[in-house]
């Protein structure tokens, strides 16, 4: 059963006069229904048809009991048997009583100032007998004649019956001169204009995660109401308006129905300002990870793939700290990057921000390969250098500052010539099927991880020097050198390499990668270390004994010419000086030693005064080992009968060993097969094939480099 409520009621209980709620209903065209009753005509409102907010506050009221008992008529019906708002309306019900348009207010205002002039000319006009349908023409008149030329301006051409119809809206108003507003425009559009059919079936199509487009929901909104028989009075023009408006005061829900929740959160909840200038350069380094959109060599396989980047970045400078590439799967490449990033911040940070854990692990790692970085054990490899290591949380409101580095990085992969579009529409034209002139035109030949990372320098050198974004002139190259340190120990930094292998000693140090290792306090050894290497940069190795001792660096041998002093170049000449003056040296330490070690004999161990021969030189105890076997041989030796050359002449020759057989073994990588062909005189079809493209890598020709000699392979087929 429908509702219907006196103005006297509803009044009372919105706790306004009655000249105020009649002011109102005018404004807000409210139906009603006139019927007779005691002293005349009373106005009804259909409590349903009244506008959402008044029903609210109608609700508010009957559930406070504020009602008043003793005003007239009917019990008052409740509001809770009312029909379910419609979304627009509770949209315009929350927006509460709109304020009228500057324009709207202008206009009323010069319409109220009009109002005011005719009553005085009819105030004039009285006393000297004039009648007033006398002075209204006059008026008319006079405003024609521009006496009035800002109204006139303003408001234009008002005829007699406009200004009658204007003094009963403003008295019905109780004299308000916003009731005199002109009755069009956004501010009286507080409900909607579509049959509640129309609204629920749009809004059904719109407010889906598909995104139907607008247009598209409006014409099957139409097609589905004609199908069920249903009229659809309103237009497509009227529809996407009212989209338009639920768009611009429920933004919110628009895009949360539509986009999700991070789409809502990147695009409608506030986000926090972060004050910078409270950071010092190295106070806090950004870490996140971009696969890069061009194609590099594999360094191990030879094979094109896109690399990982994974980048620090100094918040207060807004400049790349250090970064490592990874074309595998290895969480030590955060590491890596972090060490290259405080080499180049020269000081360590205090905190290093990885930004949203679980999404950055996902992103780039496996579950087998990192399943939890709070499990992952970089937050005590930080801990170690005093970094404070913040995982963010997902969906965590904050200023992605190092986003805007990224949206720059794309830049630098367009000059990369293996570049592949950042999305599919992006993709070159070369890559697209059936462009075989283009194919033909773009040479597309990877780069090496090494000169990417040349190139990658160059242009950070290049674009560093663009003005800082907060701080006024000073470039981000600027604000970041104020900021660095002094440097730091890199000592303390090997553990952040990248690889770590368990490698054997042999006499010219550590043989790995088809070439040899050598630092001079390796001599003498034979026992596994355990090296470590950046394979960006494989000239250098990080050595540490099996008690964890630190060795030093070695760096990567390179083979002499064989006729340096007479074909070789002057640089041939002093290498091979050099060379030659190491192991001369070497060999004169371990004469000098042995010596040292002579004067020592016939005494016990415990008599020994290990403490000063440690001080001489510190292989002394390998050194005495060695000599005590020596002697230890000689013995045995001596106590060997002797053998004359006559009995040596009757002996048995012994029997030749068997040749072991030619048995290929399993390679785990390209370059152990790389390396075992370099050894072979003879290899198959398959074999010379793999040889001379992977000899044509950065990785191949590094190998080489050590053994010009081997450049060809096997000699045979």
């Amino acid at each position: 059963m429908n509702a219907y409520l006196t103005a006297v009621q509803l009044s009372s209980l919105l706790g306004i006069a009655k000249r105020t709620l009649l002011a109102r209903s005018i404004e807000g065209s409210w139906p009603y229904e006139l019927r007779d009753g005691n002293g005349g005509r009373t106005r009804y409102y259909k409590l349903t048809d009244l506008p959402i907010s008044v029903q609210l506050q109608i609700k508010k009221a009957q559930s406070s009991g504020c009602d008043d008992p003793d005003a007239p008529g009917e019990s008052l019906p409740a509001v809770a048997a009312t029909k379910e708002p419609s979304q627009l309306e509770l949209l315009h019900a929350a927006a509460g009583e709109a304020l009228l348009p500057e324009w709207a207010e202008k206009k009323a205002r010069a319409r109220f100032d009009l109002l005011h002039q005719f009553h005085e000319h009819r105030d004039r006009a009285k006393p000297k007998g004039v009648k007033k349908k006398e002075a209204d023409p006059q008026f008319i008149a006079m405003y024609k004649a521009g006496a009035w030329p800002q109204l006139k301006e303003e408001l234009g051409e008002v005829s007699l019956k406009t200004i009658f119809a204007w003094m009963k809206i403003l008295k019905d108003a109780g004299n308000d001169y916003r009731a005199l507003a002109p009755k069009h425009g956004q501010h009286l559009k507080k409900k909607s204009l579509l049959t509640p059919e129309e609204e629920k079936e749009l809004f059904l199509q719109l407010e889906h995660e598909n995104r139907v487009p607008v247009s598209e929901a409006i014409r099957t909104t139409k097609a589905i109401l004609l199908s069920k028989g249903i009229e659809s009075p309103s237009s497509p023009a009227t529809m996407r308006r009212a989209v338009n408006r639920y768009k611009q005061y429920a933004f919110d829900m628009w895009v949360h129905l539509r986009e999700g929740e991070k789409a809502f959160i990147d695009k409608v909840l506030p986000y926090i300002v972060r004050d910078d200038s409270k950071l010092e350069v190295g106070d806090v380094l950004v870490g996140d990870g971009h696969y890069c959109n061009f194609f590099v060599t594999h360094p191990f396989t030879g094979k094109q793939v896109r690399p990982l980047l994974i980048l620090f970045y100094d918040w207060r400078s807004r400049s790349m700290a250090g970064w490592a590439f990874s074309v595998t799967e290895n969480t030590q490449v955060i590491s890596a990057a972090l060490r290259n990033s405080i080499i180049g911040l020269g000081k360590i940070p205090k905190v290093v921000y990885i930004d949203n854990g679980k999404a950055f692990r996902s992103k780039f790692f496996t579950d087998e390969v990192c399943p939890d970085f709070h499990q992952s054990g970089l937050g005590g490899l930080y801990q170690r250098l005093g970094i404070k290591c913040v995982f963010a949380q997902p969906y965590n409101a904050r200023a992605k500052v190092v986003e805007r580095f990224f949206r720059d990085f794309e830049k630098f992969e367009r000059y990369i010539p293996t570049f592949c579009g950042s999305s599919i529409k992006d993709k070159p034209a070369s890559l697209m099927r059936n462009e075989h002139l283009m194919k033909k035109l773009n040479k597309r030949a990877p780069l090496e991880i090494s000169q990417v990372n040349r190139a990658l320098q160059s242009w950070w050198s290049f674009e560093a020097n663009r003005p800082h974004p907060t701080i006024k002139n000073a470039t981000k190259a600027e604000v970041f050198e104020a900021g660095r340190g002094n440097g730091v120990d890199l000592n303390q930094l090997h553990f952040l390499m990248m690889d770590a292998q368990v490698k054997n000693l042999g006499r010219n140090g550590i043989r790995m990668l088809n070439g040899d290792y050598w630092n001079e306090a390796l001599f003498g050894l034979r026992c596994k270390v355990t090296v470590r290497y950046d394979f960006n940069d494989i000239s250098k190795i990080y050595v540490w004994d099996e008690e964890g001792e630190y060795l030093g660096i070695a760096e990567r041998q390179k083979a002499m010419h064989p006729m340096a002093a007479h074909l070789g170049t002057a640089k041939d000449v002093a290498e091979l000086k050099h060379k030659t003056k190491q192991i001369k040296s070497i060999k004169k330490q371990t004469q000098d030693l042995i010596k040292k070690a002579h004067d020592l004999t016939g005494r016990t161990a415990n008599d020994m005064p290990w403490n000063n021969i440690i001080e001489i030189a510190p292989s002394t105890v390998n050194a005495v080992e060695k000599f005590e076997k020596q002697i230890e041989g000689e013995k045995i030796a001596a106590q060997i009968p002797q053998i004359t050359s006559d009995e040596i002449d009757l002996l048995p020759e012994p029997a030749p060993e068997p040749e072991p057989e030619n048995v290929r073994p399993l390679f785990e990588t390209e370059v152990e097969h790389f390396c075992w062909l370099l050894e072979r005189e003879e290899m198959n079809a398959d074999d010379r094939e793999f040889f001379e493209e992977y000899k044509k890598t950065e990785m191949g020709k590094t190998i080489l480099q050590g053994q010009p000699e081997r450049a060809k392979g096997g000699a045979n087929v």
